[in-house]
């Protein structure tokens, strides 16, 4: 799956930066709460190889965190 990259590119005639190759990537998400869940399950529903990380315990993370491993093969 490919992402499409689209910054501020204040009226040149194209991007600074084309798409970019996500499937297959390796990608770590740091942070458990509500954005690091959306991002980890982002980067999983597009292929990538996603570990997420936090300072607290698993036991400690939301439902929706813990629930990543098993619906989206997060790590």
């Amino acid at each position: 799956a490919q992402v499409s990259c689209q910054p501020r590119w204040a009226g040149r005639d194209k991007p600074l930066f084309g798409s970019m190759q996500i499937e297959g990537r390796k990608s770590l998400v740091l942070g458990a709460g509500r954005s690091g869940v959306s991002s980890a399950r982002f980067l999983a529903e597009r292929g990538a190889v996603v570990a997420l990380h936090d300072k607290r315990a698993v036991e400690e993370w939301s439902e929706a965190a813990r629930s990543l491993k098993e619906t989206h093969g997060v790590g």
